[in-house]
This record gives structure tokens, C-alpha cells and sequence, in this order.
């Protein structure tokens, strides 16, 4: 009989995709937004990232000093590059113990008046035995009343 959570078992979900699903869980993660043309760090906060089957899925609010809240929300997704050195457990459906990888997706920011700002996403995430780490990173314009400004946001995992 094969154990339920045995990735060999074609049952499980993780047999059909063992890549996809390399990266799977919930992580700690730290967001901060800076606007680009001053370096002002705008808002910092901690901001659980979840990833299931190569989605990654991270949202919540982040606050200005002056007490604005601006609700950041990542959607995308994982593209494997590399996994190798060896596998733990010997067998052919388990994990590597190491993978790297690009992230990729679309993040949307939710300022005070409701209106709705969107961006693309990229970075890079990498998982050596039960350490994962991810770096995301984005840039967005905003036409505020009297000028264009820019912001850049990192959400990290480590």
C-alpha cells in the first residue's frame, strides 16, 4: 500500500506535476513600496504569500505614515528553470534538492479613492531542501492630479 502523501502514489496531486507544486505552501513574506523619483519609502508591511501548483497568490493592506491605506494584491505565477542536484529520497517523482525559477505575473495597487492601479510583476525564487527564498519586483506609474509619479515595490521571501 503507498502512503497518501507519497508523491509516487497517482493519486496524490503532486505526482503529475512535481515541479508545479516544488514551491507549494505558505511563506512569510515583507513588502515595502518606495515611490522611485525620491527614494521616499512609502509603506512596509509583512505579506503572506501563498503558492499552490506553481500560483502565486499574496494581498493585503499596507499603510502610509500619515495613516493612508493602500491594499497591494500579487497574482501569478512560477516558471521552473532548473531543478537538480540529486534527489532526497532517491526517487524519480520527488523533489530536487535545489530548483531555481522565474516569477511572473500582474500586481494591483488599491489607493484610498478606490481607483485601481495595475502593473506587471517579475523576479526569481529559488528552494535548496526546505529553504525557499523569492524576490518580486515591480514598477508603476500613476497620473496624480497635478503630476506623473512612479513607484517600484518589492515583496520578498527568505
Amino acid at each position: 500500500m503507498i502512503h497518501p502523501d507519497d508523491p509516487n502514489d497517482p493519486n496524490n496531486p503532486d505526482h503529475s506535476n512535481p515541479e508545479g507544486s516544488l514551491f507549494n505552501g505558505e511563506y512569510a513574506g515583507y513588502f515595502y513600496l518606495m515611490n522611485s523619483q525620491t527614494g521616499y519609502q512609502v509603506c512596509e508591511v509583512d505579506l503572506p504569500i501563498e503558492i499552490n501548483d506553481g500560483e502565486i497568490f499574496s494581498q493585503g493592506p499596507c499603510f502610509t505614515p500619515n495613516g493612508q491605506e493602500l491594499f497591494i494584491e500579487h497574482r501569478g505565477s512560477i516558471e521552473l528553470e532548473d531543478a537538480g542536484w540529486g534527489q532526497t529520497g532517491g526517487g524519480p517523482d520527488l523533489p530536487p534538492d535545489f530548483a531555481y525559477g522565474y516569477t511572473y505575473g500582474e500586481v494591483a495597487m488599491t489607493v484610498p479613492s478606490g481607483d485601481r492601479f495595475t502593473s506587471e510583476f517579475w523576479g526569481e525564487c529559488f528552494a535548496e531542501g526546505d529553504y525557499v527564498g523569492m524576490y518580486i519586483w515591480w514598477e508603476m506609474m500613476i497620473q496624480a492630479p497635478n503630476e506623473i509619479r512612479y513607484y517600484q515595490g518589492e515583496l520578498q521571501v527568505y
